[in-house]
């Protein structure tokens, strides 16, 4: 392709809206594999608030770990030696 042909490939682009600003998901393939997807800030703002509005809180989520038994054995713990070290 001729440098003059894409240098009005890309005036041409700038011209028209892009996917995001349509409001519609980009989808990028390279080689045929799907590896990004363009989005509009504001669908990206829409899904990021949706997903912490999903997740449980810190604390919730600390409250849902069963508490140890009293009587549970305890874990030995390993005896280590330090190396010996010249100075």
């Amino acid at each position: 392709m001729s440098p003059g042909r894409s240098a009005l490939r890309s005036a041409r682009s700038r011209r028209r809206p892009g996917a995001a600003a349509r409001r519609c998901a980009r989808r990028t393939t390279p080689g045929g594999q799907p590896s990004v997807i363009g989005l509009s800030i504001e669908d990206y703002e829409h899904l990021r608030t949706a997903a912490r509005a999903a997740r449980p809180r810190f604390v919730e989520h600390l409250l849902t770990i069963p508490p140890v038994a009293e009587e549970a054995e305890e874990i030995p713990r390993a005896t280590v030696r330090p190396r010996p070290v010249e100075l």
